[in-house]
């Protein structure tokens, strides 16, 4: 698995905000700007989770955490359907060396996809161990870039852009 199980809880860890659903056998884990899906829970992520609802997910049904208030048992939220979303149109695409520097604290890496380009949090980054032996893809700048065979997805950041950045990025990218 080309995923970092240690930044992944820190991940789950600092989020302000997380959606544990259990869908069919499948464990979906979220803070709104990352997903991750499991078939088999690893033991360090179900403790990391377990110390922040205090239970486990059940089938059928989403654990909902929000600082400053309590963890909460909802309906469940329809995570597949975010992967689903991941899959059209999408193609094949390169993470590239290039870093986008938005906030002193906040470097947003550039993904090429052939036509359009997407910039990803590099923090949730951290969360894959190979960025392209996780192959990535994604369907257009602001839909969600899917790694590891669609186990995985990260929302690219907003970012305006003026031509020559992107003309610029384009060539160095051809060249």
């Amino acid at each position: 698995m080309n995923i970092n199980i240690k930044e992944l809880c820190k991940q789950i860890k600092k989020s302000r905000y997380v959606i544990w659903t259990l869908d069919n056998g499948v464990h979906y884990i979220t803070n709104r700007h990352w997903m991750i899906k499991f078939s088999e829970l690893p033991k360090e992520i179900l403790i990391q989770l377990f110390s922040i609802f205090a239970e486990v997910a059940e089938e059928g049904k989403s654990l909902v955490y929000q600082a400053g208030f309590d963890a909460e048992k909802k309906p469940m939220v329809d995570c597949e359907k975010i992967f689903v979303e991941a899959n059209k149109g999408a193609e094949y695409g390169k993470i590239t060396n290039f870093v986008k520097v938005i906030e002193p604290k906040m470097n947003l890496r550039v993904a090429s996809f052939g036509k359009f380009m997407a910039y990803l949090d590099e923090e949730y980054m951290k969360i894959i161990y190979d960025f392209n032996a996780a192959q990535p893809f994604c369907g257009g700048s602001f839909r969600p870039v899917a790694f590891n065979g669609n186990t995985f997805v990260i929302l690219p950041y907003r970012v305006e852009n003026d031509r020559t950045e992107i003309e610029l990025l384009n060539e160095l990218l051809a060249g």
